[in-house]
C-alpha cells in the first residue's frame, strides 16, 4: 500500500501559500510542481536541485513539501520523510502533508513512525479513508489485528461505502479465519455498483474458505458473464469446480478461457485427465505450446488411459527435448515398456534411477517382469 501522489497530493504542493521571493526561485518551484502533476518526478527533482534552501527569498515550505513529493514518487522514502519533516519545520501543517509524510514511513518499513505522523495530525485526519486504510495496514504488518480491524472499522463508520475499506476488511476478516463474518461482509461489498473481476474473486475465495463452495461456483458463473475476458475469474471458476469434485467442469471453464489465454490449456488437459476425460485432455495437450510440458504431459495422460505403444513412442521427442534426465519421466518409459513386453528398454530405464521412492517402485517393477518371464499367469 503507498499514497499516491494525485490530485490530493498535488494540492497540498500547489496550494500552500506563497509568500513575495525571486521570480527566479518562484518560476523553478512553479515548474517543478507543473513536472510532478505530469508524473515526472525525476525531472522535478532536477529542477528542485537547482534551488540553494538556504537562500533568504525561498519559500521552505513549498520547496520541502515538492521535494518531498518528488522523492516519495522515486521511492526514496528516506529522502522524502526528510523533506516533509523539514516542510513541517518551516510551518506547513495541512493533514495531507502528515499523511504524506506516515506514507513514506509506512513505505520504509518504519511502521510505528507512520502511526505517529497520523497521530500528529489528529483529529484532521481522523476520517479520511486514505489515512484509515494507512493506520489498518500499518498494525496489521507487525500483526496487531485487532487494532487494524478497528481502523478499518473506523472507516467504514465515516465512509461505509467506500470500496477499498470495504475490500481490506474482507481480507482482514480472512486472515483472522473469521469465515462466516468474512463471507457476508462479501456478499456486501459485492452487492455496491461498480464491483470488478477482482472483487467477484475475492468474494468468491471468502464464501470458499467459509465453506460454501457451490456458492462461489455461483457468484464466478455471474461474473464470467460480466467479465468473459477475465483470465482470473475463470481460474478462480475452475479452483471452485475442482474443489466442489467437478474437474469436468473445472477443464471445461478452462478450455473456453484458453482461446483468449492460450496458457490456460495445459490446466484444462489435466482437469480432464484428473476426470477420466482422456480424449478431451489429448485435444487440450495438442493446444499447449510449452513443448516440454506438453510432451511431458502427454506421457502421462498416455499412460493414464492404457495407450502404453503410444506412451513408449514418445521415448525419442523426450530424448530431443532433454526430458530423459527426470527420473519420473524414466519411470514412466520403464511402465509402459513393461506394458507393453519390451522388458529389455524398462530394465534400460530402471537402471538411470536414484530416488528413493522410485527406485522402490522399479525394485516392484523388476519383481513384476522375473514373474512374467517365469509364467505368463504371473504377469500384471
Amino acid at each position: 500500500m503507498r499514497p499516491r501522489l494525485t490530485t490530493f497530493g498535488l494540492a497540498l504542493a500547489l496550494l500552500l501559500p506563497r509568500a513575495a521571493h525571486s521570480e527566479a526561485e518562484v518560476d523553478r518551484l512553479e515548474l517543478a510542481a507543473l513536472l510532478l502533476r505530469d508524473g515526472q518526478a525525476a525531472r522535478a527533482a532536477a529542477v528542485l536541485a537547482e534551488i540553494d534552501p538556504e537562500a533568504e527569498e525561498v519559500d521552505l515550505r513549498r520547496y520541502h513539501t515538492l521535494a518531498g513529493l518528488a522523492a516519495l514518487e522515486s521511492k526514496a522514502f528516506d529522502q522524502a520523510v526528510t523533506h516533509f519533516e523539514a516542510a513541517i519545520a518551516a510551518g506547513a501543517d495541512e493533514p495531507e502533508l502528515h499523511l504524506r509524510l506516515a506514507g513514506a514511513h509506512f513505505q520504509a518499513g518504519r511502521y510505528d513512525e507512520a502511526l505517529g505522523a497520523l497521530d500528529r495530525a489528529g483529529e484532521r485526519l481522523a476520517g479520511h479513508p486514505a489515512a484509515c486504510l494507512l493506520r489498518a495496514h500499518a498494525h496489521w504488518r507487525q500483526g496487531r489485528l485487532a487494532e487494524a480491524y478497528e481502523a478499518l472499522a473506523a472507516g467504514a463508520r465515516t465512509h461505509p461505502d467506500h470500496p477499498e475499506i470495504q475490500k481490506q476488511q474482507v481480507l482482514l476478516l480472512l486472515e483472522l479465519a473469521l469465515f462466516q463474518q468474512a463471507r457476508a461482509s462479501a456478499e456486501r461489498f459485492l452487492g455496491r455498483r461498480g464491483a470488478t473481476a477482482d472483487d467477484y474473486v475475492l468474494v468468491a475465495e471468502a464464501l470458499r474458505k467459509a465453506g460454501q463452495v457451490e456458492r462461489a461456483v455461483q457468484r464466478l458463473e455471474e461474473a464470467r458473464l460480466r467479465f468473459p475476458d477475465s483470465e482470473r475469474v475463470a481460474i478462480a471458476l475452475a479452483r471452485a469446480y475442482a474443489d466442489a469434485g467437478r474437474p469436468l467442469s473445472a477443464g471445461v471453464v478452462l478450455q473456453e478461457a484458453s482461446v483468449r489465454h492460450p496458457r490456460l490449456a495445459v490446466e484444462s488437459a489435466e482437469l480432464f485427465r484428473r476426470a477420466g476425460a482422456h480424449l478431451r485432455a489429448l485435444h487440450m495437450n495438442a493446444r499447449v505450446t510449452d513443448q516440454k510440458e506438453k510432451v511431458r504431459q502427454r506421457l502421462g495422460i498416455l499412460i493414464d488411459m492404457g495407450a502404453y505403444e503410444r506412451a513408449a513412442a514418445l521415448e525419442p521427442r523426450l530424448e530431443r527435448l532433454g526430458l530423459l534426465e527426470d527420473e519420473n519421466i524414466r519411470y514412466a518409459l520403464a511402465y509402459a515398456a513393461f506394458r507393453i513386453g519390451d522388458f529389455d528398454a524398462a530394465m534400460r530405464h530402471l537402471s538411470g534411477l536414484s530416488d528413493a521412492s522410485l527406485f522402490e517402485k522399479g525394485i516392484a517393477l523388476r519383481k513384476a517382469m522375473d514373474a512374467c518371464r517365469k509364467s505368463e499367469a504371473g504377469c500384471l
